[in-house]
């Protein structure tokens, strides 16, 4: 990715990010000032807690949007479809590392059924799917594709092993409650579903999230080797300063993203402590 982006646009960090910060700040210790003096000491323990809350699952967005962005690329799927399928997937007890193996198995193999390796060619001849049609589809296709072809076969022993065959033998059979959705429920209607439930990180936060990951990334491999200069003697103190200076800038930037996303929180949970003590 660009340079310009992995830093964050650091060089526009100026007097309107320390505004919106100071804006922050200001708000949540006005909730704080509020919460004391409704609730008291309980309150102190909320709002810290509700603090050390959102840093962790800050952590964990960046985690989760880097993972699924590097996930959905691996298995040339959407994001959108790949956390559908996964939550769906989390519904049925399968783990994101099978439904991942499943896709793979089915793209990797059906390329293999195209270069003449018979055994998968004959197990989609078997599931009545057309190799040429089938090989066009987008990864969460070939997935419904499949559910309907095992259900249409009457889900007898020889579909559910030719559906072991093009899944692989360990995911295919994990797979099986989420090919019975799919094939009842459609993965259009799923999809959906999953999205109205809030399970489903849009695309352009999933893409802000691996930046930040790779920014993070990328700041610690430069910290670690200039850390390694400055025990070895040979580090240089203008560049140290300019590193950390760089930091403190992309966490301004960080930082910023999240005050907005606390503060809009923050009015929710106003509001109903307020109702709560009226």
């Amino acid at each position: 990715m660009a340079n310009s982006e992995i830093k964050m646009k650091m060089s526009l960090v100026t007097a309107g990010v320390t505004s919106a910060l100071g804006k922050a700040k200001t708000s949540i210790s006005n909730f704080a000032t509020s919460a004391n003096e409704k609730l008291g000491s309980v309150a102190k323990l909320v709002s810290m807690g509700l603090t050390a809350a959102f840093v962790a699952f800050a952590k964990k967005a960046i985690d989760y949007g880097s993972a699924m962005s590097d996930m959905a690329e691996q298995n040339r799927i959407s994001t959108d479809a790949l956390q559908g399928l996964s939550a769906v997937a989390l519904k049925a007890g399968v783990g994101i590392q099978d439904i991942t193996r499943a896709m793979r198995n089915a793209n990797i193999r059906t390329q293999e059924a195209i270069d003449g390796n018979t055994k998968y060619g004959d197990a989609l001849i078997r599931l009545k799917l057309n190799l040429e049609e089938f090989s066009k589809l987008p990864t969460e296709r070939k997935l419904e594709a499949i559910s309907k072809a095992y259900k249409d076969a009457g889900k007898s022993q020889q579909a559910y092993t030719d559906v072991a065959t093009i899944l692989g033998t360990k995911a295919g059979p994990k797979m099986l409650e989420v090919l019975r959705r799919l094939a009842d429920e459609g993965f259009d209607n799923l999809s959906d579903s999953m999205k109205e439930a809030g399970l489903v990180m849009n695309e352009s936060t999933i893409t802000a999230m691996d930046k930040a990951a790779d920014a993070i990334e990328k700041f610690k491999l430069k910290a670690t080797i200039k850390i390694g200069g400055l025990i070895s003697g040979e580090a240089d103190g203008a560049a140290m300063k300019a590193l950390g200076g760089r930091f403190m800038a992309m966490m301004a930037k960080v930082g910023e993203w999240m005050g907005n996303a606390f503060l809009g929180a923050l009015k929710h949970l106003t509001a109903g402590l307020g109702a709560t003590v009226q």
